[in-house]
């Protein structure tokens, strides 16, 4: 997904109804953008699951090992409340087509513990009887888990990129992997106002697929210099690129999106200010 374009899709010449305005550059966008450059940023995690065949029970047994593993990766840190985006796709092996479940999300550690099993697991070349063992110990885990905590797992298995929210919540013993329930193209209606990766990467999905964008308050979107270059992007192209999304290293919910365009013209704009 990482080198995939995005496209929106468009229906006719006002569509998709971009509320266009006077994207000016201001003193706030300038002081974001060399602040960004203090920053180590780090991409977006991917990390794909070979269903083999689609079904429930595939599913099911997909969803339960990512709730076990939300509790393997935050269990020693508390409650956390995060946006990952999931997709369905299918790939052809040997003229035969097999699904794939793919998850791309901010949540570094969490992708990182589902690799590492999943590795350890499937890695053929080591001995067997070291992974049979490791798989007995995890079914063990697993059920624990499964008998003592409450599971809710509704997750939308589509084919084009669908926002998962992921709560894990130690102290009411829940996990739930659901739908968001807020979705919208208007930055200015999300509660922290597109401040945080969940936020931005639950938008990307509303605009996707939605035949209309409207982008609300443009005062919003002029106040956070990352948006302001996202939608710079989506005005230009109306698409995007999962591979120009990037976190801090640091901190995870906050994030940025390469656009060298935007980043020169704010550059120019800085140097000419301290020159007068």
């Amino acid at each position: 997904m990482k080198n995939e374009k995005i496209s929106i899709e468009t229906h006719g010449d006002q569509s998709p109804g971009y509320v266009a305005g006077n994207f000016t550059v201001n003193q706030t966008i300038v002081h974001q953008y060399k602040e960004s450059k203090k920053k180590q940023w780090r991409e977006l995690d991917e990390i794909t699951y070979p269903a083999i065949i689609d079904d429930q029970e595939r599913r099911m047994k997909y969803g339960v090992q990512l709730a076990f593993h939300l509790h393997r990766t935050f269990k020693e840190t508390g409650y956390i409340r995060f946006v990952s985006l999931f997709s369905l796709k299918k790939v052809e092996v040997k003229d035969d087509i097999h699904p794939i479940y793919d998850l791309f999300s901010h949540q570094v550690r969490f992708i990182g513990s589902l690799r590492e099993t999943w590795k350890y697991l499937w890695e053929s070349s080591l001995p067997e009887d070291p992974r049979r063992k490791y798989q007995e110990d995890l079914n063990k885990e697993l059920m624990n888990l499964y008998e003592t905590w409450s599971l809710d797992l509704r997750m939308p298995f589509v084919e084009r990129l669908a926002p998962w929210l992921f709560i894990y919540d130690p102290d009411g013993k829940k996990i739930s992997i659901t739908v968001p329930p807020f979705i919208s193209t208007n930055p200015s209606e999300y509660p922290d106002k597109l401040r945080t990766t969940s936020e931005m990467l639950t938008l990307l999905t509303a605009i996707i697929r939605s035949p209309i964008v409207d982008f609300g308050n443009l005062s919003c979107i002029r106040s956070h210099y990352p948006l302001f270059k996202l939608f710079l992007e989506l005005l230009d192209n109306k698409s995007w690129e999962p591979a120009k999304i990037r976190i801090n290293a640091a901190d995870y919910e906050e994030w940025d999106y390469i656009n060298l365009a935007a980043d020169n013209e704010v550059g120019r704009y800085s140097q000419t200010n301290n020159k007068a």
